[in-house]
């Protein structure tokens, strides 16, 4: 325990459930060049396999590969058992993407890793002046662009610069891809080249930020179209659905507790490896009968039909500010959020702050603090969880959390949550 890395552990002791913070420990930085040196640009956007090995991310910085990156933010690969950092937005020949790239996403294993471009000059034939999917296979070492069309049409594809999450995900074997394009939702059967349009039942192809579930079974996205399943959602209001790929049927995620659908916005859902529970962000009110009107983070367990609200402060209330950015671990069983509300009365700033909600015991635990506890000096945001719940990733700005930041300038860091068990 002397890697500067803060492990939160959690033991089961006979039907109890005991948290105990090892305090005085700070995250690690995981945005560093095979060398160990913390980026000297930010970097942001992280995503994590589900092993916890590999960090994907979007980075500014100019000392993780000594090619000329034209000032454009270059997607990278941080192997956290190698210690090296590999550049993937580059072509065949070396050179880097010569625009904009989009969130990463790296598969379960971290095998495929994929994002979207507007550049031109990574794959030949690369015409078309818009954005494509791109994914790149580590262990073939190739580089797959596809592009999506309609009506015979190119249209821009898997990329949106605003955009804090990939769009462009992919199942564990890679088969499928889960695609926002021109404003709507697609799923590719890379086996077969197949493209479903998901979100386009009465001609409006409005949906975004789908996200697959690891074994290939669900989509799920968010879309104010009301008439894409047989429930009622609410016209007009971004919901929630699932698309289930084998039998090509929608479900209503965003329900609230009075049957009707959500009566606020419902965005960035996410879904646990078997496609059970997802997680979502809304500013809806009537998705639990809790007396809380904050928005919040919500998980609905599509086996049993329940939504509970896991965006909690430490004493077990409802996160009292904005909170946002949620991810699902990916067995299902924790939930990591951002918000500016109050966790704790040592972690009560205004800037964003990270809580890990564990689902089974109702317990919430803050990572990304610094030494006793105390909160960060800036903002912490866009947390990704492994398979487990043991890892996070995040970007923060904040100074006081790490020794191994030496540049100040945002990086993307990993908290440890490790989960014993005691027999006697």
């Amino acid at each position: 325990m002397n890697r500067i890395t803060r492990l939160i552990v959690i033991c089961h002791i006979s039907v109890l459930f005991l948290p105990i913070a090892l305090f005085g420990q700070t995250s690690k930085v995981v945005s560093v060049s095979t060398n160990g040196q913390s980026g000297d640009g930010p970097s942001f956007l992280p995503h994590l396999s589900r092993n916890g090995r590999y960090v994907v991310f979007r980075s500014l910085a100019t000392n993780f590969t000594s090619k000329d990156t034209g000032g454009v933010a270059q997607i990278y690969l941080h192997d956290r058992k190698l210690g090296t950092t590999f550049l993937i937005s580059q072509n065949a020949e070396g050179e880097v993407a010569n625009a904009g790239n989009s969130p990463p996403f790296i598969s379960a294993t971290g095998r495929y890793v994929a994002w979207g471009t507007t550049a031109s000059n990574l794959v030949p034939g690369d015409t078309n002046e818009l954005s494509d999917c791109f994914i790149y296979d580590r262990v073939l070492n190739t580089l797959e662009r596809r592009v999506v069309q309609r009506n015979g049409e190119d249209i821009a594809a898997c990329f949106d610069i605003l955009e804090t999450r990939p769009v462009i995900s992919l199942s564990k074997d890679g088969r499928y891809a889960a695609i926002q394009a021109s404003g709507g939702v697609w799923v590719l059967d890379r086996k077969t080249t197949s493209l479903t349009l998901l979100s386009d039942v009465d001609g409006n192809g409005v949906g975004g930020r789908p996200v697959i579930s690891a074994d290939g079974s669900t989509v799920v996205f968010n879309s104010p179209n009301a008439n894409i399943g047989s429930t009622g959602a609410s016209k007009g209001t971004s919901n929630i659905w699932t698309y289930d790929i084998a039998n090509g049927t929608y479900e209503l995620i965003s329900k609230g507790f009075n049957g009707d659908g959500a009566d606020k916005s419902c965005e960035r859902a996410s879904i646990s490896d078997d496609g059970r529970r997802v997680l979502y962000d809304s500013s809806a009110q009537n998705l639990v009968d809790d007396g809380s009107t904050n928005e919040g983070v919500f998980l609905y367990d599509r086996d049993t039909g329940i939504t509970i609200r896991v965006s909690k402060d430490l004493d077990g209330n409802p996160v009292d500010s904005t909170t946002e950015f949620s991810y699902i671990s990916g067995n299902g069983l924790f939930a990591a959020f951002s918000t500016r509300g109050v966790l704790s009365s040592e972690l009560n700033t205004d800037d964003f702050k990270i809580g890990i909600y564990d689902i089974e015991a109702e317990t919430t635990l803050p990572i990304g603090t610094a030494a006793g506890e105390t909160s960060a000096d800036r903002t912490s945001l866009y947390p990704v969880m492994d398979g487990v719940g043991y890892r996070t990733v995040f970007f923060s700005q904040a100074t006081n959390i790490s020794e191994d930041d030496t540049h100040g300038v945002g990086q993307v860091f990993l908290d440890t949550v490790v989960h014993c068990e005691n027999s006697s």
